[in-house]
């Protein structure tokens, strides 16, 4: 069966490569996605003679990769019939930055009518995510965290409910030393989650510069 993947209905453009790549964890082999993204996209919409692929004749648009797309890996340079187009990274705010969100924070979830309390403990590696959840949903691992240079950030994690445990996806947003999203498990109302990062006493975050000082740009990661 011939497919394509496509962005409408998305409030926020930069889930779309993220959502790819879960799809390829769960199991769509990464061929398809691949062809999915490009030539079949191509033919759906009835341009495979001038798109799609890498041939003699059609338009020269390129995307070079360091590492795996659909594992991970991020856009290093951007060619758009023939020519080389500038890569810049998102605007990063003030006491933001990847490396911004490592820390202890004490988040509130949101879920079912009920505010249940959690401490997290995250450590940002690039791109990548990680870290653990402790208090009222147990104890789970991240998995397939990532965090972008708009300190958007998602994950999910196996959380535990009153019937057993669940696969949460968090979405959320860093803003200095502050955290705050929504999260959507099957079978359940969406709920959102908060929380802040403790201030050292006298001092600035945990994870954030020292006052008056500027936040390091993380590497570009488009």
């Amino acid at each position: 069966m011939k497919f394509a993947f496509q962005s409408g209905g998305l409030s926020t453009w930069t889930d779309f490569p993220g959502n790819v790549q879960r799809a390829v964890e769960n199991g769509l082999p990464a061929d398809a996605a691949l062809k999915a993204l490009t030539i079949q996209s191509a033919e759906i919409l009835g341009v495979s003679d001038r798109l799609g692929s890498l041939e003699t004749g059609k338009i020269a648009n390129l995307t070079v990769t360091r590492g795996d797309l659909l594992d991970r890996g991020r856009v290093t340079q951007l060619f758009i019939d023939g020519r080389p187009v500038a890569l810049r990274a998102a605007a990063t705010p003030a006491g933001g930055g990847n490396a911004g969100i490592t820390g202890t924070w004490t988040v509130t979830v949101s879920l079912d009518g009920s505010d249940m309390p959690t401490t997290w403990s995250l450590r940002a590696d690039g791109t990548r995510l990680l870290g653990s959840m402790q208090g009222a949903l147990g104890s789970p691992e991240l998995q397939g965290g990532t965090i972008g240079t708009d300190n958007e950030f998602r994950f999910t994690a196996s959380i535990t409910m009153k019937d057993g445990t669940e696969e949460a996806t968090f979405i959320g947003t860093l803003d200095g030393n502050a955290v705050r999203g929504r999260l959507a498990i099957v079978g359940h109302t969406p709920g959102t989650f908060s929380g802040t990062r403790p201030q050292r006493q006298g001092g600035p975050g945990a994870g954030g510069p020292p006052s008056g000082s500027a936040a390091r740009t993380p590497p570009e990661t488009r």
